[in-house]
């Protein structure tokens, strides 16, 4: 049986990647055999898809060697939102696709972190988000909030909208948390008793993460 998880974020730039790779550490030190997908991309290089941070950083942290098209099956060259990139590029994003491309993951791995684009309801079309894709394989949700003015707010929406989907939240991480800062103190004492759900993780502000191993700030009884 694959374990699959959907890490969303309060909004773009919130660290999603950030807490993929390190949930897929965390998978891989207790013996699982963890990658990384994020089935929709955008801003890829023409010449040099693999230096996308999202993919390069989910290869990296993956156990298996994969391919770029394995990690992300639908990418745009265009840095926009997926629905945009889409009708620039002429492109129609089709939802087949992503399945495919999770079908084989899931041949080769037994435990698969999703990432997704954007926030929760980046649509990838007019008529559908990736959210909507979500919903019908009904995978258990990991919500990202980047500690920086407006995340109660909207971490509180995002959790809203996660419950009216009627998804499993299975927790939330605390991503550039920082306890000296009193005013992040301040915010993540307020989520702390805001948020009806456990944060299941805090990864503090560091230097050079991409290199440093932060799996230990990931508590593991919520993953295993």
């Amino acid at each position: 049986m694959n374990k699959c998880f959907f890490v969303t974020g309060t909004d773009t730039g919130s660290g999603k990647t950030m807490v993929s790779c390190s949930i897929l550490q965390k998978a891989n030190s207790l013996g699982y055999v963890a990658v990384g997908y994020k089935p929709v991309s955008t801003g890829i290089s023409k010449k040099y898809p693999s230096k996308n941070s999202d993919i390069s950083l989910l290869k990296k942290y993956s156990k298996l060697k994969l391919r770029d098209q394995e990690i992300s099956p639908v990418m745009f060259f265009q840095d926009t939102s997926p629905h945009i990139a889409s009708k620039m590029d002429r492109r129609r994003i089709n939802l087949n696709d992503i399945d495919i491309g999770l079908k084989n993951l899931r041949k080769k791995a037994n435990f698969i972190v999703i990432e997704g684009i954007g926030g929760w309801y980046t649509p990838l079309s007019f008529q559908i988000k990736l959210c909507d894709w979500v919903k019908l394989n009904n995978f258990p949700i990991i919500l990202t909030v980047s500690f920086r003015i407006g995340c109660i707010n909207h971490a509180l929406l995002s959790i809203e909208a996660i419950q009216n989907s009627n998804l499993r939240l299975i927790g939330w991480i605390a991503n550039m948390f920082s306890m000296r800062d009193r005013t992040q103190s301040d915010y993540f004492y307020s989520l702390l008793h805001l948020i009806p759900y456990p944060c299941i993780g805090i990864i503090p502000k560091i230097s050079n993460w991409k290199i440093r191993s932060i799996k230990k700030f990931i508590k593991s009884k919520y993953i295993i």
